[in-house]
């Protein structure tokens, strides 16, 4: 049972690891596309419109996944003022209740987000570059399922532990 246990625990390191290089490189790479841009157009006078877009597309997906990275670290905003105001026992139910609606919105968005995908593989769409739009919308549901499974691991985890403190979307 242990060694399932560390084998489990090695194969959350790993997905961990890959989800925060992956979203610092995406934003890095994002940055750097947008730098090479001013020089290209600036220094070199040579204007280009691909950079531009894949500049964003990379800032979009580092972004969403990092989404996912500060859901797990719990580093998402909060209103801490507000929540101080209540006791600890309704603290709990007010981390259940934004986890909920946090769970809600990232289920919405892994639904209308294979819709806008589905819509854009069928209709054959690209972008101005030529670059197949479902493959940039792509990350619309992608990073729902990834957000709902750490939100349900939270709503769970706060289940299983209904005296610790659990943070919030908040």
């Amino acid at each position: 049972m242990i060694g399932g246990e560390l084998m489990m625990k090695k194969i959350v390191n790993i997905i961990e690891a890959i989800e925060d290089w992956l979203s610092g490189l995406l934003i890095i790479s994002g940055l750097g596309i947008l730098i090479l841009q001013v020089v290209f157009r600036y220094i070199l006078e040579i204007p280009t419109t691909w950079q531009d877009e894949i500049a964003r597309y990379f800032i979009i997906w580092g972004v969403l996944i990092g989404a996912s990275v500060a859901l797990r670290d719990n580093t998402h905003i909060r209103v801490e003022i507000f929540y101080q105001l209540f006791t600890e026992n309704k603290q709990k139910w007010i981390n259940l209740f934004a986890n909920i609606v946090a769970l809600s919105f990232f289920i919405f968005l892994v639904i209308y987000g294979f819709q806008i995908v589905e819509q854009k593989w069928m209709t054959g769409q690209r972008s101005s570059s030529n670059f197949p739009l479902w493959l940039a919308y792509s990350i619309l549901p992608l990073s729902g399922v990834i957000l709902s499974l750490r939100t349900l691991i939270k709503i769970y985890n706060y289940k299983e532990d209904g005296k610790k403190e659990q943070e919030t979307l908040i």
